[in-house]
């Protein structure tokens, strides 16, 4: 998986000139694994400012469903070089934190999702992870600029840290997901819309490409490949489609001086919004026989590449099908 995401990285990068972000969704890779991947990008990609997953593994090994996030930046060195000039290192920061709600899964899900043959459709089924303490991390970029992190259900759940998150009204909130088709008229949609009109942040949400699969294997609804959705305090609200074939998807955002002011009358221009201008599905074209093998070995593990959103002020984002683990609760 990390050859793979290196290799998509830098065919996006034929195509924009630099990534500044990749984003995987809701449980797709495990710490070992977003620890590797961030030790190789964190040199190959100099101009790579963040990555964020979710994982199913934290730094301490402990399981669960956690929301990862690395933050690359370069650091000034109090010593110079040989010509009295300033050196820079690049480090990066690391941050994770748990879900706060577990998945509830009733029989129109079990349906949605052709789960019946595995779960009884009758009772009502909860993720089984364990709940970390309440906590929300804000990770800053650029100097002018922050975003933090939600897991599927904390988005839709009454919880203290959203009063929090209002509070700071971070640039950014991304969403990770396993989730369906992400529509405007579903219910994800609906409650982005309330943090893009207070505090006024943009909201990208981004599912697995596994879970739109089976629902559109149902044949219950149209069939859709829409795997991210974006909300801005402008109102503008877009679906990011990601074409059959297609392993990731390229998105250009850009951020831009607005002018916030309070209800008592003070104003600042100094304040940035974050803005979507377009969305690119890129594919991963192997060129030689060592390409070749590793996308064969990526596709075959049932780690089919999802994109789910790409960021920066031209950015790019790569996601994995995400599992679900699931424990019985008392019937209702």
């Amino acid at each position: 998986m990390v050859d793979f995401t290196v290799e998509l990285i830098k065919e996006a990068q034929q195509d924009t000139g630099a990534i500044h972000g990749v984003l995987f969704p809701e449980y797709a890779l495990d710490w070992s694994t977003f620890e590797a991947l961030k030790n190789r990008v964190l040199d190959e990609f100099p101009k790579l400012e963040f990555l964020v997953s979710g994982s199913s593994s934290n730094c301490g090994n402990q399981k669960g469903n956690f929301a990862l996030s690395a933050v690359f930046l370069d650091i000034e060195l109090r010593e110079a070089d040989a010509a009295g000039s300033p050196r820079t290192a690049r480090t990066c920061f690391v941050g994770s934190r748990s879900k706060h709600h577990p998945w509830r899964i009733d029989e129109p899900q079990v349906s949605n999702y052709a789960l019946g043959s595995t779960l009884d459709p009758r009772a009502v089924w909860w993720e089984a992870t364990p709940l970390g303490p309440r906590e929300i991390k804000f990770n800053v970029f650029r100097s002018s600029s922050a975003f933090t992190t939600l897991i599927c259900e904390d988005l839709a759940r009454s919880d203290p840290c959203h009063a929090v998150l209002r509070d700071v009204g971070p640039n950014l909130v991304f969403v990770m997901l396993m989730d369906g088709p992400q529509l405007k008229s579903r219910w994800s949609a609906r409650y982005s819309t309330t943090l893009a009109d207070d505090p006024g942040c943009s909201v990208l949400k981004y599912t697995s490409l596994g879970l739109i699969e089976r629902a559109n294997d149902t044949a219950m609804y149209d069939r859709s490949r829409v795997v991210a959705l974006w909300k801005d305090d402008t109102g503008k609200s877009v679906e990011v489609q990601c074409p059959a074939g297609a392993h990731g998807v390229v998105l250009t955002l850009s951020d831009c001086r607005v002018v916030e002011e309070t209800l008592d009358g003070r104003r600042t221009n100094a304040a940035r919004a974050w803005r979507f201008h377009s969305q690119h599905p890129i594919t991963l074209r192997p060129r030689t026989a060592e390409q070749r093998d590793m996308l064969s070995r990526v596709l075959s593990d049932g780690a089919v590449p999802t994109p789910a959103a790409s960021v920066a002020a031209r950015g790019a984002a790569t996601s994995t099908r995400g599992r679900t683990r699931a424990r019985k609760a008392a019937p209702r």
